[in-house]
């Protein structure tokens, strides 16, 4: 919804406490003569599902409405529609209430008869109708509004030819039969959505309400064009969905793929296939990027290619890809996956080069043991080390007896157990910076292993075997510990920083473990840190997966006083009523959406609907990942609060961190410097080339830089 001019107050007896200027001309009342009305009256008659939104919403059971429909009350002033939304803020903030947020839709005229105002309905971008509500139910007027949105005149739909139900499109006219047919036979409220194919044949979306008289002779109803919308929620289900890349199903659709296969009764046999290419890093760096972009559109064209119909294939990002085939024969499975490494090793031609791509493949079958995505995606993740432990350019079938005991297994965790015991890890910490005053608001705590042989590793080289595992539970009680503990020390340092709190990522696993609140609690009363200065991080994908769970969990962190903040906001948007359950501060933009800023019109379109529904909710909204200048200056024209990512600052070591903390108390808002946005082309520098240029006290004190720093190929922070 675009900005609202009708806003109502409403109080907890549902009775409107203040309204705008803008109800006069909305409604045709002024505002005082609306205080003391109750907010239901409102309601257009034919919206029964915004009815028990709004209930839900002033009762507390919800958040937000999704749309509402609105009239004016007790038929005083000009008949409008209009569409809202109704926002809880009581809980968001103190003092909060329920308000009304409303503009106008369309409009419409109460009919004593069957045909409404012609004069009136002729400049409407929508179709009043009225049909009998008999056996036969012919309409016996259609508006003006019909012709310039489906080409249609409204005698075309006169007796005894009416238009209206063969325009339906095909697909959709048994759907609509059927809800027509009941809502007639029970008299109540119609509302659907459905498409129609207009008289030149392009189809419109239409949304189509509809109410009895009081008689139940004659239905009147309003449809209205939502192909924009349609459109706008294919777009978010595409990047929900789909990799932007390849575009290909992506990891969410393929986990909802699977867990579909195999919850269908007496489910056929179900194998996944994970595919990972092999040196695909060397052969990137040799290239360039763009280079290595288009080779792997290229290998997901001929996996696509020879998997077919027989499955589905899907990127799990990188050169990940996975296949989901069922069966009837496990020859068919590695027949498949046969065919996939030989095709990978015919040759790629990439921007003049000659490109040789082999892969290894690991392979999964659903069995009682294995009977959920998860539980596959581990055994096809155990199968391929296998197999790349073999050399590669081959497949290994997931063997329970063998991979329970494998060597290779064993020693990672042993591993990833020594480097625990023998505190190898330590924690970077990014900067989050407040776009209104330029000063560091908090900083994220970002693990690192420094592994003896391997160097100094990023989380996606451990926190998936630490997750397997159950390290998670220890590693991650180790990195709450340390961030309070270096929180507070910094605080204690230096005390204009007081205010500043330590962000702390947690995993699905973390979150399932029963001792995870006490740990935090214990955490806090060692370090001597106040609650309100910890903020605990966890990913959009993990809480709509498991919400009841991940709820308990947020309600216990708020009991204690932590904060809480929803990461990678926006991936799962078809999913966000989940979220609404859940009481936290803070929605972190997932960084995929920052990257695109900027491109295209439409991406900012779909930050500022993210930000618009945070700020609906009452929550602050940080953009992680913002890279260059242009990016930064679109989030703060589409109201982001804060943002992190390499544009500011890298990942930073401890002393680093402490040398800017330093710096930054001496100097406030004016920490950053200046620099053109045409320096985003230019190479970054490193972190402590970095830590130089953010530490330099600029002439003119400008509180936002738009100096580049080193720019993550990967679009996050590790």
């Amino acid at each position: 919804m675009t900005a609202p001019d009708l806003v109502l107050v409403v109080g907890d007896d549902h009775r409107v406490k203040r309204a705008n200027a803008a109800s006069a001309r909305l409604l045709g009342v002024a505002p005082s003569e609306l205080v003391g009305d109750r907010v239901e009256e409102l309601l257009w008659p034919a919206d029964p599902a915004g009815m028990q939104q709004m209930e839900d919403v002033l009762s507390g059971k919800r958040i937000a409405t999704d749309r509402l429909l609105l009239s004016p009350c007790s038929g005083r002033g000009p008949a409008r529609l209009l569409e809202g939304v109704l926002v809880d803020q009581r809980s968001a903030r103190p003092g909060g209430d329920v308000t009304l947020y409303a503009r106008e839709a369309v409009t419409v005229t109460p009919a004593a008869d069957a045909a409404p105002s012609p004069d009136l309905l002729a400049t409407i971008p929508a179709i009043a109708y009225t049909r009998d509500a008999g056996a036969s139910p012919a309409i016996v007027y259609v508006s003006p509004g019909v012709e310039p949105l489906l080409g249609w005149s409204p005698a075309d739909y006169a007796e005894p030819s009416d238009h209206w139900f063969p325009a339906v499109h095909p697909d959709d006219r048994e759907r609509v039969r059927e809800a027509v047919t009941q809502a007639m036979a029970q008299r109540q409220p119609l509302d659907i959505e459905y498409r129609v194919l207009a008289r030149d044949g392009h189809v419109v979306w239409l949304r189509d309400m509809a109410a009895p008289d009081e008689d139940g002779v004659r239905w009147h109803g309003v449809q209205t064009d939502v192909s924009d919308g349609k459109a706008a929620e294919a777009r978010l289900m595409q990047l929900a969905y789909y990799d932007s890349l390849t575009g290909l199903p992506n990891r969410r659709l393929c986990i909802n793929r699977l867990q579909e296969l195999l919850n269908q009764p007496g489910h056929p046999a179900v194998a996944l296939l994970f595919l990972d290419l092999d040196r695909f890093k060397v052969i990137n760096d040799g290239i360039g990027h763009a280079a290595g972009d288009e080779l792997l559109v290229a290998v997901a064209r001929r996996l696509s290619a020879n998997v077919g119909e027989r499955g589905s294939l899907g990127r799990f990002g990188g050169d990940e890809f996975v296949a989901i085939l069922p069966y009837h024969d496990i020859a068919e499975v590695t027949a498949l996956a046969e065919l996939l490494l030989a095709t990978l090793r015919l040759p790629f031609y990439v921007n003049g080069f000659e490109l040789i791509v082999e892969g290894t493949i690991g392979i999964a079958l659903a069995s009682l043991a294995l009977r959920t995505p998860e539980a596959l995606l581990r055994a096809a993740d155990v199968a391929l080390y296998r197999a790349k432990a073999q050399g590669g350019n081959s497949f290994a079938v997931h063997d329970p007896r063998v991979d329970r005991n494998s060597p290779e297994r064993l020693e990672r965790e042993a591993e990833l157990r020594r480097g625990i015991e023998h505190e190898q890890f330590q924690i970077a910490y990014q900067p989050v910076i407040d776009l209104d005053t330029g000063k560091i608001l908090a900083v994220e705590a970002l693990l690192r292993w420094r592994h003896p042989t391997r160097g100094l590793l990023p989380p996606s080289e451990f926190i998936s075997l630490a997750n397997e595992s159950g390290l998670i539970v220890p590693l991650g009680r180790w990195v709450i510990g340390q961030a309070c503990t270096q929180m507070r020390g910094w605080q204690e340092r230096f005390p204009a920083l007081r205010s500043l709190r330590v962000s702390v990522n947690l995993s699905a696993q973390q979150l399932r473990e029963p001792s995870l609140v006490a740990d935090v609690a214990r955490a806090l009363e060692r370090s001597g840190l106040a609650p309100e200065n910890l903020a605990l991080e966890i990913k959009e994908g993990d809480a709509i997966a498991d919400a009841k769970a991940i709820a308990r969990a947020v309600q216990e962190f708020k009991r204690l006083g932590v904060k809480v903040t929803i990461d990678d906001f926006g991936k799962g948007w078809s999913a966000f009523g989940a979220l609404t359950t859940f009481t936290v501060d803070d929605l972190k933009i997932d960084g995929s959406f920052t990257a695109r800023l900027g491109k295209h019109p439409q991406d900012s379109e779909i930050v500022r609907a993210l930000v618009d529904v945070a700020k609906a909710m009452g929550l602050d909204v940080t953009a992680g990942a913002v890279e260059t200048g242009e990016q930064l200056a679109l989030l703060r024209e589409l109201g982001c609060d804060h943002a992190q990512g390499r544009h500011f600052a890298p990942p930073l070591a401890v002393n680093e961190m402490d040398s800017l903390l330093r710096r930054h108390a001496e100097v406030g808002a004016g920490w950053l410097s200046d620099r053109s946005p045409g320096a985003n082309d230019t190479p970054g520098p490193t972190s402590g080339e970095a830590l130089e240029l953010l530490t330099r006290r600029p002439p003119n004190g400008s509180a936002i830089a738009s100096a580049p720093l080193a720019q993550d190929r990967q679009g996050r922070e590790f």
